[in-house]
């Protein structure tokens, strides 16, 4: 009779693969939108070296201005000059890891490995939620150095802390296209807009929300002003005294570099990204099963610069050290932000 292994279970050489390709839907839409895009070759170079911070020049727009008129005297055109600057980048390294006993699967199912296979199914989902819940936190460091910094430039607010908030409080296309309008005349650029569901649900409720069907998906894109709508319960909400504000965010085209990478490294339990434990004398001889995952992660918002004021572990930064406005500093005119904050009440 053949022994149930722990491989029987998860074998890391078919297993991250599945990882790599089951990407969650709403991380398939702001890829699909273009507001998530994969860093350029020369930072991904960057990314397989040693270090944990990425330096990106650049050079700055021309200063516009008037052009000069040519005429017939002696004296000599002064030419302007472009600057370069320098746009620093972090990459995180985060680890997630779950243990079961063959007992907990004994007395649950009868099946000591139901566990452990429960765990193997929902852990794609988990990390596009850490994925999800780390881009909502970069954004809000970006806002709060924006409006510590720059003057709230990139933020459109209609909030007010009342008991009853009106309509003039709430999502509307006037305040929606308030935010647009931070970008100047590239306010055609947003693609997606970020929302709370409560948010969502005051538009689904005023019938404001259209559906479309991308012809590689069956499902209904949610679509507001053109723009493709992704909604979560993880988006900001900021306590008031008598009401909650808010906060949205519009992303447009390259707005953020993600990569997300499994290391596959091989150990003796597996790989860097995915590793198995088997400690059959734990639980008084009843047998514990540990899976181990990482993630090597690049998630930056273009032309702000990561400051590394604030952060505990050299390895990554918490979500706490993301939102932190002295970790960021814009480093791109306004206009060539593709991104901007939306404050409301529902």
């Amino acid at each position: 009779m053949a022994d149930t292994k722990i491989s029987n279970v998860i074998n890391p050489a078919i297993f991250i693969p599945y990882q790599q390709e089951r990407i969650p839907y709403k991380l398939a839409l702001l890829q699909e939108s273009g507001a998530l895009i994969m860093p350029q070759d020369e930072i991904i170079k960057q990314l397989a070296g040693g270090g944990r911070t990425i330096d990106a020049p650049f050079w700055k727009d021309l200063t516009r201005g008037e052009p000069g008129i040519p005429d017939d005297t002696d004296n000599v055109l002064v030419a302007d000059k472009v600057s370069a600057e320098r746009e620093k980048m972090t990459q995180h390294t985060l680890v997630k890891s779950w243990s079961t006993s063959d007992v907990a699967g004994w007395i649950a199912t009868g099946d000591p490995k139901d566990p452990m296979r429960s765990i193997a199914d929902g852990m794609a989902d988990w990390w596009y939620f850490a994925t999800e819940f780390r881009i909502v936190k970069t954004m809000a460091g970006v806002l709060a150095d924006n409006v510590a910094n720059d003057g709230g430039d990139m933020l459109a607010s209609v909030y007010s802390d009342v008991v009853s908030p009106t309509a003039a409080n709430k999502i509307s296309i006037q305040a929606v296209n308030e935010a647009k309008g931070t970008a100047g005349d590239k306010l055609d650029g947003f693609r997606v807009i970020l929302m709370h569901t409560h948010v969502y649900m005051t538009l689904l409720n005023d019938e404001k929300i259209t559906f479309r069907s991308p012809s590689e998906t069956t499902a209904k894109v949610p679509m507001y002003l053109n723009m493709m709508v992704i909604f979560s319960d993880g988006m900001p909400v900021t306590a008031g005294v008598n009401s909650p504000k808010y906060t949205c965010f519009l992303l447009g085209e390259g707005a953020i570099s993600h990569r997300t990478e499994i290391p596959s490294q091989p150990t003796d339990k597996g790989t860097q990204g995915l590793e198995i434990e088997r400690e059959p004398l734990v639980g008084n001889g009843g047998g514990r099963d540990t899976v181990i995952t990482r993630r090597n992660q690049f998630l930056h918002p273009a032309g702000i610069g990561w400051l590394d004021a604030s952060r505990a572990k050299i390895m990554a930064a918490t979500g706490a050290e993301l939102a932190d406005a002295t970790n960021w500093d814009r480093k791109y005119d306004r206009k060539n932000i593709n991104a901007a904050f939306l404050e409301v009440n529902v």
